[in-house]
């Protein structure tokens, strides 16, 4: 199995071999394979082609940590030279201890850090290094891929409003990358990384309720374009980069209202007016504001009128 990593341009193989298959067998024939590729590569493409190949696995639950060994490895050979076959198990350099935080993890935290509470990321942040390994270096360069993280979030959330324009003290970044490279242990570095958050939310939330104001109104034109498709929490969670619950708790402070209500309001105004233009069937109606069940629909519009469509369009 293969694909190509566009971002690295970097090709990657899983080979498969029978489980009666002796590991050193399975290297070998690895080994030649590769160096039949590099035949090929030079004879067609005049080119050159590296490999890193990691350990022999039996267990295919570890496919993702036996790749970060074959992508190490590969990314030794640029300082061998051309045409390298190097394995993983060859390499001399003490191996570093791996410490991973997720990119799913780090979207979370970064999320409640800057929609929901201090608190509560704090807890996260705790939770994501429950496991930090006694070597404190991974840990260190962990806190510091989040910290970078957390300094990009702001910017790339931000819906119409002034961030862009902002003084963003990058001094956080570099002071923050300091101070961590200093921590002695990951009790230091979890309070460091703490302060050095409190910092961030002071500074995003200067100018919050400015923000805040042109976020909804944005999610409110979004809706008000949109109102006659399958709209959704989801696509608005997706389209503004911000959760459910921050965009419920905007709403309802800044609109009044909740996503349901606005919606509801948008969609029978158009029916308002379509009904008067005589011109369409209410499962027409129905159709073009939204409503795929027409039951649905009629149950809505009663609660709403007190009548039925056609009631209502006799007091038109």
């Amino acid at each position: 199995m293969s694909d190509y990593n566009t971002a690295t341009a970097e090709y990657n193989f899983i080979l498969l071999f029978e489980k009666e298959e002796e590991n050193a067998v399975c290297m070998e024939k690895a080994l030649q394979a590769c160096s039949k590729i590099q035949v090929e590569v030079e004879r067609y493409l005049k080119a050159h082609m590296n490999f890193g190949l990691s350990d022999v696995e039996v267990d295919e639950y570890q496919a993702n940590a036996q790749y970060r060994k074959a992508q190490t490895a590969c990314r030794q050979c640029v300082y061998l030279g051309t045409n390298i076959i190097l394995r993983y198990e060859d390499l001399q350099y003490e191996k570093q201890t791996d410490f991973v935080i997720t990119s799913g993890e780090k979207t979370h935290f970064m999320m409640t850090l800057f929609q929901d509470s201090f608190e509560k990321a704090e807890d996260e942040l705790h939770q994501m290094f429950r496991n930090a390994p006694e070597d404190v270096s991974p840990v260190k360069f962990a806190a510091m891929d989040l910290l970078l993280g957390c300094m990009k979030f702001p910017y790339i959330c931000a819906v119409d409003s002034e961030i862009h324009n902002k003084n963003w003290n990058l001094s956080v970044l570099q002071d923050g990358i300091k101070r961590i490279c200093q921590c002695e242990n990951t009790e230091e570095v979890l309070k460091c990384l703490l302060n050095l958050f409190g910092t961030l939310i002071k500074q995003n939330t200067e100018g919050t309720d400015e923000r805040n104001r042109k976020l909804v109104q944005s999610v409110l034109s979004y809706i008000e374009k949109n109102y006659s498709g399958d709209l959704s929490m989801d696509d608005l969670t997706e389209k503004f980069h911000v959760s459910r619950t921050y965009i419920s708790r905007l709403l309802k402070k800044y609109a009044g209202k909740s996503f349901l209500e606005y919606l509801t309001d948008v969609r029978f105004q158009q029916v308002e007016k379509l009904i008067a233009d005589n011109k369409y069937k209410q499962y027409e109606i129905a159709e073009m504001v939204g409503y795929k069940d027409f039951g649905y629909y009629i149950k809505v519009f009663k609660k709403r009128y007190g009548i039925t469509p056609n009631e209502f369009r006799k007091y038109i």
